[in-house]
């Protein structure tokens, strides 16, 4: 068997796991429970080890809005504007790039087409049940009287035979009107906000056409009406009105109507995928991964951007459970960040071991905010100039 060190490649890694393996398939072991146990419990290690190898690697990015985390990621990967990259809150749904490695002297190119992931039924009703009962929990917490965990506990529209009835029933009481149990000025605007993105979760589930659960491949030039938030609104005024615009498959393909249909669209995105060949002059990742395999990096949405709550979080604690490194990319001019300080909170909630935490993540103080991305083709052949930023 391969001798081990400290510093083994994963390809030294997956020999070592087939090997194992095929030991433990040839060999005999003593005929008593203790024997057997103990080879049952190497196997099953060996057996996880090689499903590992065997995945993409998965490095997920995670970051408060414009912290320049997503012209970060385009600058590593050899094209700045690779994402959309605004002053405000920006990608607002997972993105997920698949890198593999390219011909030596080939720039970094971007696949025409894009997939997009649509929720299904299923984890519709996860999200929504998720935001839903952390608003049920707070208000019914700070005001009673409005009856939320009467009418909502529970219950949830995606999966309940009346809809989104009952939820359309009680919500106007976090909008009062004259005399009434509760203040307007004593309502947090956090719940109308949760209350507000669930809104738009069920305009865009009553207005799409048999699109959950499916994938769907769209033109790349159209693909940032997907990634990019609506312009930060405030807190609605009054209660949100029901709006069903339908869209289908058909519309998503069309050059000319799918802008508007991704925005509709917009809540029920689980991620979107775009394949990326990337330079080995720029970024050689043959020593990451095999050569039939491919290195993921997952741009998520930034944390505490206007627009986007619950819905967020829920997308980003399903994809974070298989992502290998965590890259947390802080802003270099105020590197305290409660949100930052939430997302890490949130990692140990869900299960991860402060010592696995501390081996798997990496934080990054940025200032790629501040940087202007240059015009690729004003610089064919390279360096990128980057001038100083000033804010």
């Amino acid at each position: 068997m391969t001798s081990t060190t400290n510093n083994l490649s994963l390809s030294d890694l997956r020999l070592f796991a087939q090997q194992t393996l095929t030991m433990l398939s040839e060999q005999d072991v003593p005929d008593t429970p203790e024997a057997h146990a103990s080879r049952d419990r190497v196997q099953t290690l060996a057996g996880e080890l090689a499903s590992r190898l065997d995945a993409p690697v998965t490095i997920g990015v995670v970051g408060e809005y414009s912290v320049g985390k997503s012209l970060l990621l385009g600058t590593l990967l050899g094209k700045p504007d690779l994402l959309p990259v605004e002053a405000a809150p920006s990608t607002g749904n997972i993105t997920v790039l698949e890198l593999t490695r390219g011909a030596p002297g080939s720039a970094t190119a971007v696949s025409s087409t894009t997939d997009i992931t649509f929720l299904d039924e299923e984890r519709l009703a996860a999200c929504v049940g998720a935001i839903l009962g952390e608003l049920v929990a707070t208000v019914d917490a700070r005001h009673p009287q409005l009856g939320a965990r009467e009418m909502l506990g529970g219950y949830n529209p995606v999966t309940d035979p009346r809809g989104w009835a009952p939820f359309e029933a009680w919500y106007p009481r976090l909008w009062p009107s004259g005399t009434g149990p509760v203040a307007h000025e004593t309502i947090s605007a956090a719940h109308r906000d949760a209350v507000t993105e669930l809104c738009r979760i069920r305009d865009a589930a009553l207005s799409q056409q048999d699109l959950l659960g499916k994938p769907i491949g769209v033109a790349t030039d159209s693909i940032r009406a997907a990634l990019v938030l609506e312009a930060a609104r405030r807190t609605p005024r009054t209660p949100p009105k029901r709006t069903v615009q339908p869209f289908d498959m058909a519309q998503l393909k069309q050059d000319k109507t799918a802008p508007d249909a991704l925005r509709r669209a917009f809540p029920l995105i689980e991620r979107v995928t775009q394949r990326v060949t990337l330079s080995p002059d720029h970024w050689d990742i043959g020593g990451l991964t095999a050569e039939e395999h491919t290195v993921r990096l997952l741009d998520f949405p930034g944390i505490g951007a206007a627009g986007s709550y619950g819905r967020d979080t829920f997308l980003s604690r399903r994809e974070l459970v298989n992502v290998h490194t965590i890259l947390l990319v802080l802003s270099a001019s105020r590197a305290e960040s409660k949100g930052a300080s939430a997302f890490w909170d949130m990692l140990a909630e869900d299960g991860r071991q402060p010592q696995a935490l501390a081996s798997a993540a990496l934080v990054a103080a940025n200032a790629f905010d501040l940087a202007k991305p240059p015009a690729l083709s004003q610089y064919p052949h390279g360096p990128l100039p980057l001038e100083r930023g000033h804010r």
